[in-house]
């Protein structure tokens, strides 16, 4: 379990490894169960560098799994175009997953992937029998959340806007 002291994200500017640990302690901490903790992190990795897709992937599902859905979508959205810009397909198609399981229609964002990677893509449209929209994880109805809870989820949007803007904390 997370001392309260690993909880508390770090306030200086770190270089790009911290900000790497960054979200690695935030995920630790989203398995824990810890996900508002886990949020602080992700947010404050997005503060020091909003330009990590991999930070704006794992504060958007921590903004979701807050009951942020619209941030969260938003988020992806922007995971999608990021990790594009960066090369990584693999964290594109996670946040692209991360939209089908939200039940969002992710053919404009898959439509973007295969034109990146992929020479003379067709449509990658849902084959018959295939099913969308359904939640692999099975998360449980989100419950009511204590206005603390929102306070933090608030920064963590703030943080994701500005990383979509490409705006400095």
């Amino acid at each position: 379990m997370a001392t309260s002291r690993s909880k508390q994200p770090p306030s200086e500017r770190p270089d790009a490894k911290s900000t790497e640990l960054s979200v690695d302690h935030a995920l630790a901490l989203s398995l824990a169960d810890e996900t508002e903790a886990a949020l602080r992190w992700g947010a404050a990795a997005l503060e020091l560098r909003g330009r990590e897709p991999d930070a704006v992937l794992v504060t958007s599902r921590l903004l979701e799994q807050m009951g942020r859905r619209r941030a969260a979508v938003e988020g992806f959205g922007l995971a999608v175009g990021q990790a594009l810009d960066d090369g990584n397909l693999p964290l594109a198609m996670a946040a692209v997953g991360e939209l089908r399981a939200l039940g969002v229609d992710p053919e404009g964002s898959i439509e973007r992937v295969a034109s990146t990677f992929c020479r003379g893509a067709i449509s990658h449209r849902a084959r018959p029998g295939v099913q969308g929209g359904a939640d692999p994880r099975g998360r449980p109805a989100l419950h009511r959340r204590r206005r603390r809870s929102r306070v933090v989820a608030d920064r963590a949007v703030a943080a994701l806007q500005r990383a979509a803007h490409g705006c400095a904390a």
